[in-house]
Parts: structure tokens; C-alpha cells; sequence
């Protein structure tokens, strides 16, 4: 059950995740001395319930109970405050209201949309985006030469066949559309096969195991758009492609008694 509702009610009461609450066996009424760190308090906490969301390693607490302690920071330190709103087209104008109130308090605000927020965030890491980029065509880079020497190889292997079909009257140009058009099959399919795969297991299976790890803040709402599906089909396509016509073309101009002699 979920006790998240319940942690406004009482000020020394928290809330845990599952898997912490079976990991430590608290029950409810148990009691817990939180000792801080950054913030100089050893917090007296009553465990009134569990939460199956998110990061089940964190717990929560009202933030109250910091408010009316004694530490230096009580009502000045609280950091980020998470607000739903109706429509996605109010965003621009609620988080200008809200900047606007607290303008000329000596705590003034920086309401930012989850995009907003998440990108400012990793900017603070350095350019992780320009890295993720890089690793990305690499990886594309690896790919591109594995097809090209698959798709050769396979080429290479049916020296036998074409040579038979030029000595049965296919032409030059017949090898070249057969070989391509294989090639274009392929990755037809494998374009398909991966962008399903992306869209219906792999993606849902990386939300589903990070949402309960310390990273599901950054999954909420987490998915891939169709653009991007699109792209990683059109790149899948165009790497099959780029990668059969230097195979296709030299088995086009592959010469019948070379074939033949081959397999000798």
C-alpha cells in the first residue's frame, strides 16, 4: 500500500520504500534516529508506512520537521518543490507567476519545466551530450564495419553461383540489383526488427529496472520519440546500402572464367 498521502498528517512520521523498509524489517510505529550529515540534526522519526514508486531506497519525511527544529537552515534551505500542472500550454504562464511572486524576496525562484531542469542539470557535468554523441558514432563506426565485411564475405562465398548465372545469361546489372536488393531486405528487416525491439522491450525494460534505482527522477515521462525511431530505421537502411555496393559492384564485374576457376 501506498503511504505517501500520509506523511502531511504527522511531523515525525516517514515513509519508506519497499525494498528498504523489508531490507532494515521496520513496522509501523517503529522508531529511527535519521543522523544528518550536511544538515547538523539527528532527526526522531516515526515509520508510518511504505511507498511502491520510484527509488524504494529513499525515504520521506515532512519537510515541517525541519522547519521547526533548531538548525541554522530551518525555512531557508529547502531546495526544489515539484508542481503539476493542468495543461501542458499553462506551463509558460504559471512558472512566470510563480517567478514574478518571489522576485524581490531574498529567495527568489528559477521555475523551470522537467526538460528545462534535467538539461541544466547534466550541463553541470560537462558536455555529456557531445560525449553521448561521440560514443554513438563509434558504435555506429564498429557496426558499419562488421556489415561491410559480413556483406563481403557473403559476396565472396557465391563466386560459385554468379559465375553459373552469367554462364545462364544474367547480366552484370542482374548481380548488381540481386546482391543490392538482398542487401536493402536485410536491412529492411533488421531496421524493423531493432526499432520494435527499442519501442516495446528494450526501452520499457530500462525504465521499468531504473525506476527503482537513485536515476528515476530522470525517467519520468521517459520515452523515445518517433522521430528518433525514424531516424534509427533510415540509419539501419542507409548502413546496409552503403555497405553492399562495393561487394555487389565487384561481383557485377566478376569475369566467368574467374568464377569458374575459382572453384577449381
Amino acid at each position: 500500500m501506498d503511504h505517501l498521502g500520509l506523511v502531511g498528517r504527522f511531523r515525525d512520521g516517514f515513509v519508506a520504500g519497499e525494498k528498504i523498509a523489508k531490507k532494515h524489517g521496520w513496522k509501523k510505529g517503529d522508531h529511527i534516529i535519521l543522523k544528518g550529515t550536511y544538515i547538523p540534526l539527528n532527526a526522531d522519526l516515526v515509520f508510518i508506512g511504505t511507498f511502491n514508486a520510484g527509488d524504494e531506497s529513499n525515504i520521506f519525511f515532512h519537510n515541517e520537521y525541519l522547519n521547526q527544529s533548531s538548525w541554522f537552515g530551518a525555512n531557508k534551505y529547502t531546495g526544489l518543490y515539484y508542481l503539476k500542472v493542468d495543461k501542458g500550454e499553462n506551463v509558460p504562464r504559471v512558472a512566470a507567476a510563480i517567478d514574478k511572486m518571489f522576485e524581490n524576496s531574498d529567495r527568489p525562484t528559477k521555475t523551470l519545466t522537467e526538460k528545462q531542469f534535467q538539461l541544466q542539470f547534466m550541463e553541470m557535468m560537462g558536455n555529456v551530450k557531445f560525449l553521448i554523441n561521440g560514443i554513438s558514432l563509434i558504435i555506429l563506426f564498429a557496426v558499419t564495419l562488421i556489415v561491410a565485411n559480413t556483406v563481403a564475405m557473403s559476396a565472396r562465398e557465391r563466386v560459385t553461383e554468379i559465375a553459373v548465372m552469367r554462364t545462364l545469361g544474367f547480366g552484370g546489372g542482374h548481380v548488381l540489383a540481386f546482391i543490392l536488393s538482398e542487401a536493402v531486405l536485410m536491412s529492411l528487416l533488421g531496421g524493423l526488427l531493432g526499432v520494435a525491439l527499442a519501442k516495446f522491450f528494450f526501452v520499457p525494460a530500462l525504465v521499468a529496472a531504473g525506476n527503482k534505482t537513485s536515476i528515476s527522477i530522470w525517467l519520468i515521462n521517459f520515452k523515445v520519440s518517433g522521430g528518433t525511431l525514424l531516424m534509427a530505421f533510415v540509419v539501419s537502411v542507409g548502413v546496409g546500402i552503403l555497405t553492399s555496393f562495393v561487394p555487389a559492384i565487384r561481383s557485377s564485374r566478376l569475369k566467368i572464367v574467374d568464377g569458374l576457376r575459382q572453384v577449381v
